[in-house]
């Protein structure tokens, strides 16, 4: 159950970074730190994704 809580957050917390991302590229200022965190916030997303997807499977392996 705490995955419904896991995922939203980091969706949320993924958009807030492009928004960030897309105002600091409109000043054109160093975004860089917004890149690298993005790129950690969708690995972790899709990691907990995968994660939930393969749990909520009865597949035996």
């Amino acid at each position: 159950m705490i995955w419904l809580l896991i995922i939203p957050t980091l969706g949320v917390l993924l958009f807030l970074n492009i928004i960030t991302l897309l105002q600091k590229l409109k000043d054109g200022k160093n975004y860089h730190n917004q890149k690298v965190l993005g790129a950690v916030i969708l690995f972790i997303l899709l990691f907990f994704l995968t994660f939930f997807l393969l749990e909520g499977s009865n597949v035996q392996y």
